[in-house]
């Protein structure tokens, strides 16, 4: 549940104010594992790294959950495809993580409101994201985004889809503002918006 940033509508309500790092237990990361995994009747499963910010965890506790979910997707004969995918802020992206997430080829979509400057007026530190959305763009595991769209920034979705366009983001998602969590009594987009 953890995050590095303090968004002033995060939905998670995930921040630390002793700055410990909660994770998944052991337990109930590899119930989960047997249940989703080892149990599904489906041909094709996506596992999906998301938080709070997943990135918080260093590189080898995601590739010691990934050699677990994949020792039990191979025992499980209906299960033929299974890939990774990550959700993240991309802020605390370190050389670590970027190289086990080409070596696995994890999707990453990171979460990034627009320019800098209007990304910076909801969550913070928009340069750092943009710069490592860059980066796995570059590496090839990522460089789409996610973009609440807030009454902040709704009207210069055009100057939003233009800078993506010129600062090598390679998909975009538009959500709108959900009123949950810190969200909760947040201005949000009207119908006419």
């Amino acid at each position: 549940p953890n995050c590095n940033l303090d968004c002033s509508y995060c939905s998670a309500l995930a921040s630390s104010p002793d700055g410990t790092i909660e994770r998944i237990s052991d337990e109930v990361l590899q119930r989960s594992i047997e249940l989703f995994v080892g149990q599904t009747q489906e041909p094709v499963m996506e596992w999906l790294f998301h938080g709070g910010e997943p990135l918080l965890l260093p590189a080898d506790w995601f590739r010691e959950a990934m050699d677990r979910i994949e020792q039990v997707a191979r025992a499980n004969p209906r299960l033929e495809r299974l890939s990774f995918s990550m959700q993240t802020n991309a802020v605390p992206l370190k050389q670590e993580h970027l190289d086990l997430l080409v070596e696995r080829q994890v999707l990453v979509s990171s979460s990034l409101d627009g320019t800098p400057e209007l990304h910076d007026l909801q969550r913070r530190r928009g340069r750092a994201v943009l710069r490592n959305v860059q980066r796995l763009a570059e590496a090839g595991v990522g460089g789409g985004v996610i973009t609440i769209l807030t009454p902040d920034n709704v009207d210069h979705v055009d100057e939003i889809l233009d800078f993506f366009a010129d600062h090598g983001v390679n998909g975009v998602k538009l959500n709108t503002l959900a009123c949950v969590g810190r969200g909760v009594g947040a201005r949000t987009v009207t119908g006419e918006q």
